[in-house]
Protein backbone atom coordinates (compact mmCIF):
# COMPACT_ATOMS: atom_id res chain seq x y z
CA UNK A 1 0.00 0.00 0.00
CA UNK A 2 1.16 3.49 -0.84
CA UNK A 3 2.23 5.64 2.17
CA UNK A 4 0.07 8.79 2.79
CA UNK A 5 1.57 12.08 1.59
CA UNK A 6 2.92 14.74 3.92
CA UNK A 7 -0.02 17.03 3.12
CA UNK A 8 -2.48 14.21 3.92
CA UNK A 9 -0.79 13.52 7.25
CA UNK A 10 -0.86 17.23 8.19
CA UNK A 11 -4.52 17.46 7.23
CA UNK A 12 -5.34 14.43 9.37
CA UNK A 13 -3.41 15.81 12.32
CA UNK A 14 -5.14 19.21 11.98
CA UNK A 15 -8.55 17.53 11.92
CA UNK A 16 -7.61 15.58 15.03
CA UNK A 17 -6.70 18.81 16.78
CA UNK A 18 -9.99 20.35 15.79
CA UNK A 19 -11.86 17.27 16.96
CA UNK A 20 -10.17 17.29 20.36
CA UNK A 21 -12.39 18.12 23.34
CA UNK A 22 -12.42 21.62 24.59
CA UNK A 23 -10.19 22.62 27.43
CA UNK A 24 -11.72 21.36 30.68
CA UNK A 25 -14.19 19.04 28.96
CA UNK A 26 -14.48 15.41 30.23
CA UNK A 27 -12.25 12.91 28.52
CA UNK A 28 -14.32 10.48 26.47
CA UNK A 29 -11.39 8.73 24.80
CA UNK A 30 -10.61 6.50 27.70
CA UNK A 31 -7.48 8.49 28.70
CA UNK A 32 -5.10 6.67 26.33
CA UNK A 33 -4.13 9.76 24.18
CA UNK A 34 -0.91 11.42 25.46
CA UNK A 35 -1.66 14.65 23.55
CA UNK A 36 -5.06 15.22 25.09
CA UNK A 37 -3.83 17.99 27.40
CA UNK A 38 -2.09 20.00 24.66
CA UNK A 39 -4.51 19.84 21.77
CA UNK A 40 -6.97 22.43 23.02
CA UNK A 41 -4.44 25.29 23.59
CA UNK A 42 -2.79 24.55 20.26
CA UNK A 43 -6.13 24.56 18.54
CA UNK A 44 -7.03 27.88 20.10
CA UNK A 45 -3.67 29.33 19.09
CA UNK A 46 -4.07 28.13 15.55
CA UNK A 47 -7.53 29.62 15.37
CA UNK A 48 -6.22 32.96 16.67
CA UNK A 49 -3.35 32.89 14.16
CA UNK A 50 -5.74 31.96 11.36
CA UNK A 51 -8.18 34.72 12.25
CA UNK A 52 -5.35 37.24 12.54
CA UNK A 53 -3.90 36.35 9.15
CA UNK A 54 -7.31 36.31 7.51
CA UNK A 55 -8.20 39.67 9.07
CA UNK A 56 -4.89 41.25 8.18
CA UNK A 57 -5.08 39.79 4.69
CA UNK A 58 -8.57 41.13 4.16
CA UNK A 59 -7.56 44.53 5.48
CA UNK A 60 -4.45 44.56 3.29
CA UNK A 61 -6.52 43.58 0.27
CA UNK A 62 -9.05 46.38 0.69
CA UNK A 63 -7.49 49.15 2.83
CA UNK A 64 -6.73 52.10 0.49
CA UNK A 65 -3.46 53.99 0.50
CA UNK A 66 -2.83 57.24 -1.37
CA UNK A 67 -0.40 57.04 -4.24
CA UNK A 68 1.52 60.06 -5.45
CA UNK A 69 4.70 62.05 -5.68
CA UNK A 70 6.44 63.24 -2.53
CA UNK A 71 8.29 66.52 -2.85
CA UNK A 72 9.80 69.33 -0.83
CA UNK A 73 8.70 72.88 -1.43
CA UNK A 74 8.34 76.37 -0.09
CA UNK A 75 5.61 78.96 0.30
CA UNK A 76 5.45 81.66 -2.34
CA UNK A 77 2.93 84.41 -3.05
CA UNK A 78 0.91 84.45 -6.25
CA UNK A 79 2.99 87.35 -7.52
CA UNK A 80 6.52 88.16 -6.53
CA UNK A 81 7.79 91.43 -5.09
CA UNK A 82 6.48 94.51 -6.84
CA UNK A 83 9.28 96.79 -7.95
CA UNK A 84 8.12 100.41 -7.92
CA UNK A 85 9.74 102.64 -10.54
CA UNK A 86 8.98 106.06 -12.01
CA UNK A 87 8.69 106.45 -15.76
CA UNK A 88 9.59 110.14 -16.16
CA UNK A 89 11.64 110.82 -13.05
CA UNK A 90 11.60 114.17 -11.28
CA UNK A 91 12.28 116.03 -8.05
CA UNK A 92 11.29 114.36 -4.76
CA UNK A 93 8.78 116.52 -2.90
CA UNK A 94 7.59 114.08 -0.21
CA UNK A 95 8.44 110.58 1.02
CA UNK A 96 5.29 109.17 2.61
CA UNK A 97 6.55 105.70 3.70
CA UNK A 98 9.49 103.93 5.26
CA UNK A 99 10.75 100.36 5.24
CA UNK A 100 8.38 98.00 7.04
CA UNK A 101 5.27 100.14 6.53
CA UNK A 102 2.16 98.28 5.45
CA UNK A 103 0.34 99.91 2.53
CA UNK A 104 -2.91 99.31 0.74
CA UNK A 105 -3.69 99.70 -2.97
CA UNK A 106 -3.82 103.40 -3.87
CA UNK A 107 -1.83 104.64 -0.87
CA UNK A 108 0.62 107.43 -1.76
CA UNK A 109 4.23 106.27 -1.43
CA UNK A 110 6.21 109.19 -2.87
CA UNK A 111 5.25 112.62 -4.21
CA UNK A 112 7.29 114.37 -6.89
CA UNK A 113 7.24 118.07 -7.71
CA UNK A 114 4.28 118.57 -10.07
CA UNK A 115 4.88 122.18 -11.21
CA UNK A 116 5.98 121.31 -14.72
CA UNK A 117 3.45 118.51 -15.19
CA UNK A 118 0.57 120.67 -13.97
CA UNK A 119 1.56 123.57 -16.26
CA UNK A 120 1.74 121.26 -19.27
CA UNK A 121 -1.67 119.83 -18.46
CA UNK A 122 -3.17 123.32 -18.18
CA UNK A 123 -1.73 124.33 -21.57
CA UNK A 124 -3.10 121.27 -23.32
CA UNK A 125 -6.43 121.56 -21.51
CA UNK A 126 -6.81 125.20 -22.58
CA UNK A 127 -6.13 124.28 -26.21
CA UNK A 128 -8.54 121.38 -26.02
CA UNK A 129 -11.32 123.56 -24.57
CA UNK A 130 -10.81 126.15 -27.32
CA UNK A 131 -10.95 123.59 -30.11
CA UNK A 132 -13.98 121.90 -28.60
CA UNK A 133 -15.78 125.27 -28.58
CA UNK A 134 -14.63 125.80 -32.18
CA UNK A 135 -16.00 122.36 -33.06
CA UNK A 136 -19.38 123.16 -31.49
CA UNK A 137 -19.66 126.40 -33.51
CA UNK A 138 -18.76 124.65 -36.79
CA UNK A 139 -21.26 121.89 -36.04
CA UNK A 140 -24.02 124.47 -35.55
CA UNK A 141 -23.06 126.15 -38.85
CA UNK A 142 -23.04 122.85 -40.69
CA UNK A 143 -26.46 121.90 -39.35
CA UNK A 144 -27.93 125.36 -39.96
CA UNK A 145 -28.87 125.90 -36.31
CA UNK A 146 -30.04 129.20 -34.91
CA UNK A 147 -27.51 129.15 -32.06
CA UNK A 148 -24.44 127.24 -30.87
CA UNK A 149 -24.88 124.37 -28.42
CA UNK A 150 -21.68 123.81 -26.43
CA UNK A 151 -20.86 120.60 -24.47
CA UNK A 152 -22.38 120.64 -20.99
CA UNK A 153 -18.99 120.28 -19.27
CA UNK A 154 -17.67 123.36 -21.11
CA UNK A 155 -20.75 125.35 -20.12
CA UNK A 156 -20.23 124.29 -16.50
CA UNK A 157 -16.51 125.08 -16.60
CA UNK A 158 -17.24 128.53 -18.05
CA UNK A 159 -19.06 129.42 -14.83
CA UNK A 160 -15.76 129.42 -12.91
CA UNK A 161 -13.12 129.72 -15.63
CA UNK A 162 -12.77 133.10 -17.29
CA UNK A 163 -10.69 131.77 -20.18
CA UNK A 164 -13.30 129.17 -21.07
CA UNK A 165 -16.07 131.75 -20.77
CA UNK A 166 -14.21 134.05 -23.19
CA UNK A 167 -13.70 131.18 -25.60
CA UNK A 168 -17.39 130.28 -25.64
CA UNK A 169 -18.40 133.92 -25.98
CA UNK A 170 -15.97 134.43 -28.85
CA UNK A 171 -17.34 131.43 -30.73
CA UNK A 172 -20.91 132.65 -30.25
CA UNK A 173 -19.93 136.08 -31.63
CA UNK A 174 -18.12 134.42 -34.53
CA UNK A 175 -21.19 132.31 -35.27
CA UNK A 176 -23.43 135.39 -35.36
CA UNK A 177 -20.98 137.44 -37.47
CA UNK A 178 -20.47 134.69 -40.05
CA UNK A 179 -24.16 134.06 -40.21
CA UNK A 180 -24.84 137.76 -40.82
CA UNK A 181 -22.08 137.97 -43.45
CA UNK A 182 -23.55 135.09 -45.42
CA UNK A 183 -27.03 136.56 -45.07
CA UNK A 184 -25.75 139.95 -46.29
CA UNK A 185 -24.21 138.39 -49.39
CA UNK A 186 -27.31 136.40 -50.20
CA UNK A 187 -29.55 139.41 -49.53
CA UNK A 188 -27.61 141.52 -52.06
CA UNK A 189 -27.90 138.78 -54.63
CA UNK A 190 -31.58 138.33 -53.88
CA UNK A 191 -32.13 142.08 -54.42
CA UNK A 192 -30.32 141.86 -57.73
CA UNK A 193 -32.63 139.03 -58.75
CA UNK A 194 -35.62 141.15 -57.78
CA UNK A 195 -34.35 144.09 -59.79
CA UNK A 196 -33.72 141.95 -62.84
CA UNK A 197 -37.16 140.47 -62.60
CA UNK A 198 -38.70 143.95 -62.34
CA UNK A 199 -36.67 145.01 -65.37
CA UNK A 200 -37.91 141.98 -67.25
CA UNK A 201 -41.47 142.82 -66.35
CA UNK A 202 -40.96 146.40 -67.69
CA UNK A 203 -39.47 145.09 -70.89
CA UNK A 204 -42.34 142.71 -71.34
CA UNK A 205 -44.71 145.65 -71.02
CA UNK A 206 -42.74 147.49 -73.71
CA UNK A 207 -42.92 144.41 -75.93
CA UNK A 208 -46.65 144.31 -75.43
CA UNK A 209 -46.92 147.98 -76.35
CA UNK A 210 -44.78 147.58 -79.44
CA UNK A 211 -46.83 144.57 -80.48
CA UNK A 212 -49.99 146.67 -80.35
CA UNK A 213 -48.28 149.46 -82.30
CA UNK A 214 -47.27 146.97 -84.95
CA UNK A 215 -50.82 145.76 -85.31
CA UNK A 216 -52.04 149.32 -85.67
CA UNK A 217 -49.37 150.18 -88.21
CA UNK A 218 -50.15 147.03 -90.12
CA UNK A 219 -53.80 148.09 -90.43
CA UNK A 220 -52.84 151.62 -91.48
CA UNK A 221 -50.41 150.36 -94.08
CA UNK A 222 -53.00 148.00 -95.48
CA UNK A 223 -55.57 150.77 -95.82
CA UNK A 224 -53.05 153.20 -97.27
CA UNK A 225 -51.94 150.63 -99.81
CA UNK A 226 -55.53 150.33 -101.05
CA UNK A 227 -55.81 154.10 -101.32
CA UNK A 228 -52.43 154.30 -103.00
CA UNK A 229 -53.51 151.70 -105.51
CA UNK A 230 -56.57 153.85 -106.39
CA UNK A 231 -54.42 156.96 -106.52
CA UNK A 232 -55.89 158.57 -103.44
CA UNK A 233 -52.68 158.43 -101.30
CA UNK A 234 -49.11 159.44 -101.91
CA UNK A 235 -46.28 156.97 -101.99
CA UNK A 236 -44.25 158.98 -99.49
CA UNK A 237 -46.98 158.59 -96.94
CA UNK A 238 -47.00 154.81 -97.46
CA UNK A 239 -43.24 154.58 -97.17
CA UNK A 240 -43.27 156.61 -93.96
CA UNK A 241 -45.72 154.17 -92.37
CA UNK A 242 -43.64 151.20 -93.47
CA UNK A 243 -40.49 152.79 -91.98
CA UNK A 244 -42.38 153.35 -88.73
CA UNK A 245 -43.49 149.70 -88.73
CA UNK A 246 -39.92 148.51 -89.22
CA UNK A 247 -38.61 150.72 -86.41
CA UNK A 248 -41.32 149.49 -84.05
CA UNK A 249 -40.55 145.87 -84.90
CA UNK A 250 -36.88 146.54 -84.23
CA UNK A 251 -37.62 148.10 -80.87
CA UNK A 252 -39.83 145.14 -79.97
CA UNK A 253 -37.05 142.73 -80.90
CA UNK A 254 -34.59 144.65 -78.76
CA UNK A 255 -36.95 144.47 -75.81
CA UNK A 256 -37.29 140.72 -76.27
CA UNK A 257 -33.52 140.40 -76.36
CA UNK A 258 -33.23 142.45 -73.18
CA UNK A 259 -35.82 140.22 -71.52
CA UNK A 260 -33.83 137.11 -72.42
CA UNK A 261 -30.64 138.73 -71.13
CA UNK A 262 -32.35 139.75 -67.90
CA UNK A 263 -33.77 136.27 -67.37
CA UNK A 264 -30.31 134.79 -67.91
CA UNK A 265 -28.85 137.20 -65.34
CA UNK A 266 -31.57 136.16 -62.90
CA UNK A 267 -30.51 132.54 -63.32
CA UNK A 268 -26.85 133.43 -62.92
CA UNK A 269 -27.57 135.45 -59.80
CA UNK A 270 -29.62 132.65 -58.26
CA UNK A 271 -26.78 130.24 -59.04
CA UNK A 272 -24.37 132.66 -57.38
CA UNK A 273 -26.54 132.60 -54.25
CA UNK A 274 -26.35 128.82 -54.22
CA UNK A 275 -22.59 128.91 -54.79
CA UNK A 276 -22.06 131.35 -51.94
CA UNK A 277 -23.99 129.06 -49.59
CA UNK A 278 -22.27 125.96 -50.93
CA UNK A 279 -18.81 127.48 -50.58
CA UNK A 280 -19.58 128.44 -47.01
CA UNK A 281 -20.82 124.94 -46.20
CA UNK A 282 -17.77 123.33 -47.81
CA UNK A 283 -15.45 125.55 -45.80
CA UNK A 284 -17.38 124.69 -42.65
CA UNK A 285 -17.19 120.94 -43.33
CA UNK A 286 -13.48 121.14 -44.12
CA UNK A 287 -12.75 123.21 -41.01
CA UNK A 288 -14.91 120.88 -38.92
CA UNK A 289 -13.03 117.82 -40.14
CA UNK A 290 -9.69 119.45 -39.35
CA UNK A 291 -10.95 120.63 -35.97
CA UNK A 292 -12.31 117.21 -35.01
CA UNK A 293 -8.94 115.65 -35.77
CA UNK A 294 -7.26 118.33 -33.69
CA UNK A 295 -9.67 117.61 -30.83
CA UNK A 296 -8.75 113.92 -31.00
CA UNK A 297 -5.04 114.72 -30.97
CA UNK A 298 -5.39 117.14 -28.08
CA UNK A 299 -7.54 114.64 -26.17
CA UNK A 300 -4.72 112.11 -26.42
CA UNK A 301 -2.21 114.75 -25.35
CA UNK A 302 -4.46 115.74 -22.46
CA UNK A 303 -4.76 112.12 -21.35
CA UNK A 304 -0.99 111.71 -21.49
CA UNK A 305 -0.40 114.98 -19.62
CA UNK A 306 -2.95 114.00 -16.96
CA UNK A 307 -1.23 110.63 -16.53
CA UNK A 308 2.12 112.38 -16.13
CA UNK A 309 0.60 114.60 -13.45
CA UNK A 310 -1.03 111.64 -11.71
CA UNK A 311 2.28 109.80 -11.72
CA UNK A 312 3.88 112.57 -9.70
CA UNK A 313 2.07 110.86 -6.83
CA UNK A 314 3.47 107.33 -6.78
CA UNK A 315 0.82 104.97 -5.39
CA UNK A 316 0.89 101.39 -4.16
CA UNK A 317 -0.46 98.93 -6.75
CA UNK A 318 -1.09 96.16 -4.19
CA UNK A 319 -1.37 95.63 -0.47
CA UNK A 320 1.95 94.75 1.08
CA UNK A 321 5.03 95.67 3.10
CA UNK A 322 7.55 98.32 2.01
CA UNK A 323 11.11 97.06 1.61
CA UNK A 324 14.24 98.39 -0.06
CA UNK A 325 13.32 102.10 0.05
CA UNK A 326 15.94 103.99 -1.98
CA UNK A 327 14.77 107.58 -1.35
CA UNK A 328 15.91 109.53 1.68
CA UNK A 329 16.41 113.14 0.50
CA UNK A 330 13.68 115.69 -0.18
CA UNK A 331 14.51 117.70 -3.28
CA UNK A 332 16.63 114.91 -4.67
CA UNK A 333 16.44 114.13 -8.37
CA UNK A 334 15.46 110.68 -9.62
CA UNK A 335 16.16 109.57 -13.16
CA UNK A 336 13.54 108.00 -15.45
CA UNK A 337 13.03 104.32 -14.66
CA UNK A 338 14.78 104.53 -11.29
CA UNK A 339 13.70 101.87 -8.77
CA UNK A 340 12.23 103.68 -5.78
CA UNK A 341 11.27 100.78 -3.51
CA UNK A 342 9.72 97.31 -3.45
CA UNK A 343 6.47 95.99 -2.04
CA UNK A 344 6.13 92.45 -0.71
CA UNK A 345 2.49 91.59 -1.50
CA UNK A 346 0.26 90.53 1.38
CA UNK A 347 -3.10 88.77 1.44
CA UNK A 348 -2.40 87.23 -1.91
CA UNK A 349 -3.18 83.63 -2.78
CA UNK A 350 -0.60 81.41 -1.13
CA UNK A 351 1.11 78.81 -3.27
CA UNK A 352 3.50 76.04 -2.41
CA UNK A 353 6.14 75.63 -5.08
CA UNK A 354 7.17 71.98 -4.97
CA UNK A 355 10.32 70.44 -6.45
CA UNK A 356 9.30 67.26 -8.29
CA UNK A 357 11.90 64.60 -8.94
CA UNK A 358 12.19 63.74 -12.62
CA UNK A 359 11.13 60.11 -12.03
CA UNK A 360 7.91 61.29 -10.31
CA UNK A 361 6.72 63.75 -12.96
CA UNK A 362 4.40 61.15 -14.54
CA UNK A 363 2.36 61.17 -11.32
CA UNK A 364 1.82 64.95 -11.32
CA UNK A 365 -1.22 66.26 -13.20
CA UNK A 366 -2.90 69.66 -13.41
CA UNK A 367 -5.80 69.83 -10.97
CA UNK A 368 -4.50 66.96 -8.84
CA UNK A 369 -5.14 67.08 -5.10
CA UNK A 370 -2.13 67.61 -2.85
CA UNK A 371 -1.44 67.43 0.88
CA UNK A 372 0.82 70.08 2.39
CA UNK A 373 2.65 69.98 5.71
CA UNK A 374 4.33 73.20 6.81
CA UNK A 375 7.58 72.19 8.48
CA UNK A 376 8.20 75.17 10.83
CA UNK A 377 5.06 74.35 12.85
CA UNK A 378 4.54 71.47 15.29
CA UNK A 379 3.18 68.64 13.17
CA UNK A 380 1.16 67.04 15.96
CA UNK A 381 -0.95 70.17 16.41
CA UNK A 382 -1.04 71.45 12.83
CA UNK A 383 -3.63 70.05 10.41
CA UNK A 384 -2.66 68.84 6.97
CA UNK A 385 -3.59 71.41 4.34
CA UNK A 386 -5.28 70.26 1.16
CA UNK A 387 -4.45 72.11 -2.05
CA UNK A 388 -4.67 71.72 -5.80
CA UNK A 389 -1.98 71.68 -8.47
CA UNK A 390 -2.43 74.80 -10.61
CA UNK A 391 0.78 74.80 -12.66
CA UNK A 392 3.50 72.37 -13.72
CA UNK A 393 6.72 73.45 -15.40
CA UNK A 394 6.94 72.47 -19.07
CA UNK A 395 10.58 71.37 -18.80
CA UNK A 396 13.16 70.51 -16.21
CA UNK A 397 15.04 73.10 -14.22
CA UNK A 398 18.50 72.75 -12.74
CA UNK A 399 19.51 73.43 -9.17
CA UNK A 400 22.43 75.88 -9.42
CA UNK A 401 23.92 74.58 -6.18
CA UNK A 402 23.69 70.80 -6.72
CA UNK A 403 23.20 70.58 -10.48
CA UNK A 404 20.20 68.29 -9.90
CA UNK A 405 17.37 68.41 -12.45
CA UNK A 406 13.79 68.77 -11.27
CA UNK A 407 10.33 69.98 -12.27
CA UNK A 408 8.27 72.55 -10.37
CA UNK A 409 4.59 72.33 -9.49
CA UNK A 410 2.55 75.08 -7.87
CA UNK A 411 -0.02 73.96 -5.32
CA UNK A 412 -2.66 76.55 -4.48
CA UNK A 413 -4.02 76.57 -0.93
CA UNK A 414 -7.60 77.83 -0.67
CA UNK A 415 -8.80 80.40 1.85
CA UNK A 416 -10.79 77.72 3.71
CA UNK A 417 -7.62 75.73 4.26
CA UNK A 418 -5.65 78.79 5.34
CA UNK A 419 -8.29 79.47 8.02
CA UNK A 420 -7.17 76.24 9.71
CA UNK A 421 -3.89 78.02 10.49
CA UNK A 422 -5.38 80.77 12.65
CA UNK A 423 -2.74 82.00 15.04
CA UNK A 424 0.09 80.95 12.74
CA UNK A 425 1.92 83.52 10.63
CA UNK A 426 2.62 82.43 7.07
CA UNK A 427 5.76 83.87 5.54
CA UNK A 428 6.92 83.50 1.92
CA UNK A 429 9.84 81.07 1.73
CA UNK A 430 8.55 78.82 4.54
CA UNK A 431 9.55 75.16 3.82
CA UNK A 432 6.91 72.48 3.34
CA UNK A 433 6.48 68.82 2.45
CA UNK A 434 4.05 68.05 -0.35
CA UNK A 435 2.34 64.84 -1.40
CA UNK A 436 0.71 65.16 -4.81
CA UNK A 437 -1.87 62.40 -5.14
CA UNK A 438 -2.08 60.44 -8.38
CA UNK A 439 -4.38 57.58 -7.31
CA UNK A 440 -4.98 54.87 -4.68
CA UNK A 441 -3.79 51.30 -4.11
CA UNK A 442 -4.20 48.73 -1.32
CA UNK A 443 -1.73 47.69 1.38
CA UNK A 444 -1.46 44.28 -0.24
CA UNK A 445 -0.54 45.87 -3.59
CA UNK A 446 2.07 47.96 -1.78
CA UNK A 447 3.59 44.88 -0.09
CA UNK A 448 3.53 42.73 -3.19
CA UNK A 449 4.60 45.54 -5.54
CA UNK A 450 8.37 44.94 -5.29
CA UNK A 451 7.85 41.18 -5.78
CA UNK A 452 5.61 41.62 -8.85
CA UNK A 453 8.01 44.21 -10.29
CA UNK A 454 10.93 41.81 -9.82
CA UNK A 455 9.02 38.97 -11.44
CA UNK A 456 8.02 41.23 -14.35
CA UNK A 457 11.62 42.24 -14.90
CA UNK A 458 12.72 38.62 -14.63
CA UNK A 459 10.22 37.48 -17.25
CA UNK A 460 11.21 40.36 -19.56
CA UNK A 461 14.82 39.34 -19.15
Amino acid sequence: MKAPSLFARMKTRFQDFLAAPALGAPDVTGGDDPYADTRSPIRIGLIIILVTFVGLGGWAAFAPLSQGAVASGKLIVESQRKEIQHFEGGIVAKIAVKDGDRVRPGDVLVELDDTRARAQLQIVEGQLDAYRAFEARLTAERDGLEDVTFPADLEAKAQNNEEVAKSLGGQRDMFTARKMAIKSQTDILDKRVTQLREMSNGLRAQVQSKSEQLRTLADEIKGLQELYAKGYASKSRLLALQRSEAETAGERGKYLSDIASSDMKVGETRLEVIQVQKKFEEEVVSDLRTTQQKVLDLTEQWTAARDVLNRTRVRAPVEGIIVGLKLHTLGGVINPGTRLLEIVPQNRKLLVQAKIQTHDIDQVQMGAEAEVRLLPFKQRTLPILVGQVTAVSADTLEDERTGESYYTANVEISEDQIKKLEGHRLVPGMPADVIIKSGEYTVLQYLLGPLTDSLARAFRG
